[in-house]
């Protein structure tokens, strides 16, 4: 292990602070274990504000940022059905150039690219990769589903299939994507997400103590409309729902602070950006006690925010994983799988509902759920919170170990 060696890292999803925590940890990782090996993660066409929240200060870290010339995204996603693409466009020449001279590419942690969310460009960079006979480590990630109603959805399925049976190693992180996986008829190996290996223990900034108080709650509204489940509900109805879950947990708990914190940064789609979409829930409810913080706070104090609550609600993926982590009291909404898979694994189904486009169908609807919502904070259990979190660190170092037996 304790040698030079080049480890290339693709397609890190960006401006989320979840995804920022699990790169992180995984990163750490690698810079602990291989001390000798340069990690150059490879961004395509983004912006240096975004990564820059990423970096993990380590001289053995580069992060690059691929510019892409006219034409180049034209060539990556048809080089998947026509690769001499790739030779002829410099920018996708300079990428494949790059993967050959790694001596692994590894793609950690990321949603359903491969899979609800259908990414042509994510499954085109590791088809390149493998094309170039480099071993490929798809490590940590969720996947599926696979519609295939359409042609083109099942060409998405024949080319992601063809990827899961031909990396090198292969983990995902949440039971459903097992149970896809296992239905394929494909080997993997169980783990969970990568920012259990990441454990805050940064102290809070006084200016936001200061605004937050001793005796709050954190709650991570989700706008859901921007997910392919949800396309069709209107923005009024999720709005309604989260200002009349706010008031509800304002009455139950009285004196309690309701600290809303932004997963997502530097957005700009409106149905993505989580802060806009807090402001207006804090103006609907119109109350001192609902604060929210800015989209500036890094993951690790944003962990150690929700380590002192006295419960969170959370309707995004990884506000949960850090309320395991932190071993905080939680409720979830699960709007996708990866929710349902992570609390399934470790016995904490009780803390979540299951969620579809329905469940914003009425006004009756949204009382039921909010009932159900409120219902599920009241009974949480920190002590199987906890015992949970111990169970995911001790599953997230043990399934990272792996790496040692194909990184060497």
């Amino acid at each position: 292990m304790n040698r030079p060696m080049k480890i290339l890292y693709l397609d890190q999803p960006l401006k989320n602070r979840g995804d920022e925590s699990a790169h992180r940890g995984i990163v750490n990782w690698l810079n602990d274990n291989y001390p000798q090996a340069t990690v150059e993660i490879l961004f395509w066409d983004e912006t240096d504000s975004n990564i820059k929240e990423f970096i993990v200060d380590s001289p053995l870290d580069i992060y690059v940022n691929i510019k892409p010339l006219k034409g180049a995204h034209f060539a990556l996603v048809n080089g998947i059905d026509m690769p001499y693409l790739w030779h002829l466009h410099p920018t996708t020449r300079s990428l494949m150039k790059k993967m050959k001279e790694a001596d692994y590419i590894l793609c950690s942690p990321g949603g359903v690219n491969m899979g609800g969310f259908q990414g042509w460009e994510h499954v085109a960079m590791l088809k390149m990769g493998l094309s170039t006979h480099t071993p490929v480590i798809y490590y940590g990630r969720s996947v599926g589903p696979f519609p295939a109603e359409t042609r083109r959805q099942r060409h998405f399925l024949e080319e992601s299939t063809k990827l899961l049976r031909g990396f090198t190693y292969l983990s995902v992180r949440d039971s459903e994507s097992a149970r896809t996986l296992n239905s394929m008829d494909i080997d993997h190996e169980m783990t969970v997400d990568c920012a259990f290996l990441s454990d805050s223990l940064c102290g809070i900034p006084s200016d936001i103590t200061d605004k937050i108080g001793s005796d709050y709650a954190v709650i991570v509204p989700n706008i859901l409309y921007w997910h392919y489940a949800f396309k069709d509900v209107k923005h009024r109805r999720i709005l309604d729902f989260y200002s009349g879950l706010v008031n509800s947990l304002l009455d139950r708990f009285q004196g309690l602070n309701l600290v809303m914190l932004p997963q997502t940064y530097n957005e700009h789609l409106p149905e993505r950006i989580d802060h806009r979409f807090f402001k207006e829930i804090e103006r609907e409810v119109n109350n001192p006690r609902v604060i929210v913080l800015p989209e500036t706070i890094g993951s690790d104090i944003q962990q150690s925010i929700i380590r002192d609550a006295r419960f969170l609600f959370g309707s995004r993926y990884h506000s949960v994983v850090f309320a395991i982590n932190q071993s905080t009291p939680f409720m979830a909404l699960s709007y996708e799988h990866k929710i349902s898979g992570l609390l399934k694994l470790l016995d904490l189904t009780e803390c979540a509902i299951e969620i579809t486009s329905e469940s914003f169908a009425s006004e009756s609807s949204i009382s039921r759920m909010t009932d159900r919502c409120i219902d599920g904070i009241i009974n949480a259990d920190r002590k199987k919170v906890s015992q949970a979190s111990i169970k995911a660190k001790a599953l997230a170092r043990e399934r990272i170990q792996d790496l040692k037996n194909i990184i060497k």
